[in-house]
Protein backbone atom coordinates (compact mmCIF):
# COMPACT_ATOMS: atom_id res chain seq x y z
CA UNK A 1 0.00 0.00 0.00
CA UNK A 2 1.32 3.29 -0.96
CA UNK A 3 1.20 6.83 0.43
CA UNK A 4 -1.12 7.81 -2.01
CA UNK A 5 -2.95 4.80 -1.10
CA UNK A 6 -3.74 5.62 2.12
CA UNK A 7 -4.97 9.34 0.94
CA UNK A 8 -7.65 7.92 -1.21
CA UNK A 9 -8.24 6.07 1.60
CA UNK A 10 -8.54 8.65 3.77
CA UNK A 11 -10.56 11.02 1.59
CA UNK A 12 -12.97 7.88 0.60
CA UNK A 13 -13.59 7.22 4.56
CA UNK A 14 -14.14 11.33 4.99
CA UNK A 15 -16.95 11.31 2.10
CA UNK A 16 -18.51 8.43 4.17
CA UNK A 17 -18.68 10.43 7.46
CA UNK A 18 -19.83 13.20 5.40
CA UNK A 19 -23.16 11.23 4.23
CA UNK A 20 -23.33 9.46 7.67
CA UNK A 21 -23.37 12.84 9.38
CA UNK A 22 -25.81 14.25 6.30
CA UNK A 23 -28.21 11.36 7.62
CA UNK A 24 -27.88 11.52 11.32
CA UNK A 25 -28.93 14.81 11.34
CA UNK A 26 -31.83 14.08 9.32
CA UNK A 27 -32.88 11.21 11.71
CA UNK A 28 -32.36 13.81 14.85
CA UNK A 29 -34.50 16.22 13.04
CA UNK A 30 -37.20 13.44 12.08
CA UNK A 31 -37.05 12.16 16.07
CA UNK A 32 -37.62 16.12 17.13
CA UNK A 33 -40.47 16.49 14.94
CA UNK A 34 -42.22 12.93 16.41
CA UNK A 35 -41.73 14.34 19.59
CA UNK A 36 -43.04 17.46 19.46
CA UNK A 37 -46.24 15.62 17.91
CA UNK A 38 -46.42 12.98 20.25
CA UNK A 39 -46.29 15.70 23.24
CA UNK A 40 -49.40 17.46 21.54
CA UNK A 41 -51.47 13.90 20.92
CA UNK A 42 -51.01 13.16 24.46
CA UNK A 43 -52.97 16.25 25.79
CA UNK A 44 -55.87 14.89 24.58
CA UNK A 45 -57.24 17.50 22.74
CA UNK A 46 -57.85 17.62 18.91
CA UNK A 47 -57.68 21.41 18.29
CA UNK A 48 -54.73 23.84 19.83
CA UNK A 49 -53.70 27.08 19.23
CA UNK A 50 -50.52 27.49 16.85
CA UNK A 51 -48.97 29.84 14.61
CA UNK A 52 -48.62 29.84 11.15
CA UNK A 53 -44.18 29.99 12.20
CA UNK A 54 -45.13 26.62 14.07
CA UNK A 55 -46.72 25.11 11.02
CA UNK A 56 -44.09 25.82 8.79
CA UNK A 57 -40.77 24.90 11.42
CA UNK A 58 -42.59 21.64 11.89
CA UNK A 59 -42.85 21.20 7.94
CA UNK A 60 -39.11 22.35 7.22
CA UNK A 61 -38.10 19.62 10.07
CA UNK A 62 -40.37 16.99 8.57
CA UNK A 63 -39.30 17.40 5.10
CA UNK A 64 -35.56 18.83 4.64
CA UNK A 65 -33.98 15.85 4.40
CA UNK A 66 -36.03 14.23 1.35
CA UNK A 67 -35.87 17.62 0.18
CA UNK A 68 -32.04 17.77 0.37
CA UNK A 69 -32.00 14.22 -1.15
CA UNK A 70 -34.16 14.85 -4.26
CA UNK A 71 -32.01 18.25 -4.56
CA UNK A 72 -35.45 20.20 -4.55
CA UNK A 73 -35.76 23.35 -2.80
CA UNK A 74 -38.49 23.98 -0.51
CA UNK A 75 -39.98 28.32 -0.58
CA UNK A 76 -42.06 29.16 2.41
CA UNK A 77 -44.17 32.13 0.63
CA UNK A 78 -45.71 33.86 3.46
CA UNK A 79 -47.56 36.44 2.80
CA UNK A 80 -49.12 37.33 6.46
CA UNK A 81 -47.86 37.87 10.00
CA UNK A 82 -45.84 34.66 10.68
CA UNK A 83 -47.48 35.13 14.29
CA UNK A 84 -50.86 34.55 12.79
CA UNK A 85 -52.42 32.17 15.07
CA UNK A 86 -54.47 29.04 13.81
CA UNK A 87 -56.77 26.89 15.98
CA UNK A 88 -56.74 23.26 14.64
CA UNK A 89 -54.77 20.19 14.83
CA UNK A 90 -51.25 20.70 13.94
CA UNK A 91 -50.41 17.13 13.65
CA UNK A 92 -53.17 16.85 10.90
CA UNK A 93 -52.31 19.57 8.56
CA UNK A 94 -49.15 18.86 8.80
CA UNK A 95 -49.78 15.44 7.69
CA UNK A 96 -51.58 16.66 4.45
CA UNK A 97 -49.02 19.17 3.80
CA UNK A 98 -46.40 16.38 3.72
CA UNK A 99 -48.20 14.51 1.66
CA UNK A 100 -48.58 17.31 -1.03
CA UNK A 101 -45.26 17.64 -1.05
CA UNK A 102 -43.96 14.39 -0.96
CA UNK A 103 -46.82 13.79 -4.63
CA UNK A 104 -45.36 16.95 -5.71
CA UNK A 105 -41.34 15.38 -5.09
CA UNK A 106 -43.01 12.45 -7.54
CA UNK A 107 -44.21 14.59 -10.09
CA UNK A 108 -40.80 15.75 -10.92
CA UNK A 109 -39.72 12.21 -11.64
CA UNK A 110 -36.24 12.55 -9.78
CA UNK A 111 -35.43 15.66 -12.16
CA UNK A 112 -33.12 17.24 -9.39
CA UNK A 113 -32.80 21.42 -8.91
CA UNK A 114 -36.45 21.52 -8.91
CA UNK A 115 -38.61 23.86 -6.23
CA UNK A 116 -41.98 23.48 -4.67
CA UNK A 117 -42.99 26.66 -3.32
CA UNK A 118 -45.89 27.03 -0.31
CA UNK A 119 -47.67 30.32 0.21
CA UNK A 120 -49.55 31.35 2.79
CA UNK A 121 -51.87 34.24 2.16
CA UNK A 122 -55.65 35.41 3.71
CA UNK A 123 -57.98 35.22 0.62
CA UNK A 124 -61.39 36.54 1.97
CA UNK A 125 -60.83 36.43 5.09
CA UNK A 126 -59.43 32.76 5.15
CA UNK A 127 -56.57 31.61 5.89
CA UNK A 128 -55.38 30.11 2.45
CA UNK A 129 -51.91 27.45 1.85
CA UNK A 130 -50.93 26.44 -1.63
CA UNK A 131 -48.64 23.66 -2.53
CA UNK A 132 -47.52 24.50 -6.17
CA UNK A 133 -44.57 22.76 -7.86
CA UNK A 134 -44.11 22.94 -11.93
CA UNK A 135 -44.14 19.23 -12.28
CA UNK A 136 -45.99 16.39 -14.60
CA UNK A 137 -49.23 17.47 -13.01
CA UNK A 138 -52.35 15.57 -12.46
CA UNK A 139 -53.49 13.38 -15.72
CA UNK A 140 -56.60 15.57 -17.19
CA UNK A 141 -58.75 11.65 -17.33
CA UNK A 142 -58.87 11.85 -13.25
CA UNK A 143 -59.02 15.43 -12.51
CA UNK A 144 -62.59 15.57 -11.95
CA UNK A 145 -61.86 12.37 -9.56
CA UNK A 146 -59.65 13.69 -7.14
CA UNK A 147 -62.02 15.11 -4.37
CA UNK A 148 -64.52 12.20 -4.96
CA UNK A 149 -62.55 8.62 -4.41
CA UNK A 150 -58.76 7.92 -3.75
CA UNK A 151 -56.84 7.57 -7.18
CA UNK A 152 -53.15 5.98 -7.11
CA UNK A 153 -51.32 7.92 -9.54
CA UNK A 154 -48.50 6.04 -9.59
CA UNK A 155 -47.44 2.42 -9.40
CA UNK A 156 -46.16 2.45 -5.80
CA UNK A 157 -48.49 2.02 -2.46
CA UNK A 158 -49.26 5.27 -1.62
CA UNK A 159 -53.45 6.04 -1.43
CA UNK A 160 -53.18 8.83 -4.38
CA UNK A 161 -54.87 11.54 -2.05
CA UNK A 162 -53.81 14.86 -3.87
CA UNK A 163 -55.50 18.08 -2.95
CA UNK A 164 -54.45 21.10 -5.06
CA UNK A 165 -54.65 23.47 -2.04
CA UNK A 166 -56.95 23.28 1.14
CA UNK A 167 -58.64 26.52 2.84
CA UNK A 168 -58.11 26.04 6.95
Amino acid sequence: VTVQDHYEIADDMNECLEKIKMQTEGISDLINAIRSQVITLNNNNDENIFTIYELLKYIDILTKNTLKQYLIVLNFIVKINKETKIVGNINALVYVINNLIMNSIDSYDGKPNQTIDIVVEENNNNLEISVIDTGKGIPKSIQNKIFKEIIPTNSNTKTGLRIIYIIF
